[in-house]
């Protein structure tokens, strides 16, 4: 009887290893990634970024799983409430301003399997991290890719996006909320337990109607974010024209996971803002 033979795993020398342990976790963008893995010999690298990735995980050189209780996780799994948490490291400023272009960037069948795979068992930041690309252009193709069973979208238009994120993505500065609010742009707080603010939310139609204005100026002038901006604006047509129904639920981040800290064990989870066990999905920021 034949047996099926294992597939060898590719060999590479101790100089490739060390190189990767040094760049690795400095590649922020696809296109970076791609460079190294042509520096250490991998064929085809923008179709092969998964032996880059598998590599550098072998020699403990990626950002992702960094103070990660394995055993603790494990638990988790068993009981089906594993956290959506960015388990990478906190990223850099650098990292949110990395900015891809849309007109030359190319998702690949294994980029959208990748995604179609993880998301929602796994944050937006952490696949973009694994496939070499932003944040935002993942989040942005996530949406125009359909699940094969239910032939929706995978990810649907968000109410919000975190202002801390929105400032990097737009290149404001720390003392510019004003600008926004100047312009009708909602800014809301999220608290925390004790009904301190945690963190800001900005909304979506609101932000669209600013972007909308001023925009192709921010892109020339400050470098703003091309795939953040074509997010806000068509998710915001999208949920203006009810050509597709957006989460109810204020609480919930651009990955659809739940943010609303009194929301209890569901806080840090998948949700798609219809969860009919939710006592607090109609609260408002």
């Amino acid at each position: 009887m034949a047996t099926k033979q294992r597939r060898k795993r590719s060999e590479y020398s101790d100089d490739k290893k060390q190189l990767v342990r040094n760049h690795y976790q400095h590649c922020l963008t696809r296109d970076e990634k791609i460079e190294l893995a042509r520096r250490i010999g991998i064929e085809h690298p923008e179709d092969n970024l998964h032996k880059l990735y598998n590599l550098a995980s072998r020699e403990k050189a990626t950002r992702s799983h960094i103070n990660y209780n394995v055993d603790e996780y494990a638990e988790l799994l068993r009981a089906g409430t594993v956290p959506i948490v960015e388990k990478v490291a906190p990223k850099p400023a650098k990292y949110l301003q990395t900015r891809q272009d849309p007109t030359t960037t190319h998702f690949s069948r294994k980029d959208d399997e990748y995604i179609k795979r993880h998301f929602g068992t796994m944050s937006i930041a952490d696949i973009a991290v694994h496939r070499g690309h932003t944040e935002s252009a993942i989040m942005y193709r996530a949406r125009h890719l359909r699940n094969p069973e239910t032939n929706k979208p995978i990810r649907r238009p968000c109410v919000g996006y975190y202002l801390d994120k929105v400032y990097l993505w737009l290149n404001l500065k720390g003392d510019e909320a004003s600008f926004l609010k100047k312009n009708n742009v909602e800014i809301r707080p999220l608290p925390d337990e004790a009904g301190k603010a945690e963190q800001y939310w900005v909304h979506t139609v609101s932000l669209a109607k600013f972007l909308r204005e001023f925009g192709p100026a921010m892109v020339v002038k400050r470098r703003a974010d091309r795939f953040f901006i074509m997010d806000v604006l068509e998710s915001a047509q999208d949920i203006e024209t009810g050509k597709v129904i957006s989460e109810d639920c204020y609480f919930l981040e651009h990955g659809h996971v739940c943010v609303n800290r009194l929301a209890g064990a569901s806080c840090g989870l998948y949700c798609d803002g219809n969860d009919p066990k939710c006592s607090v999905k109609d609260l408002r920021p």
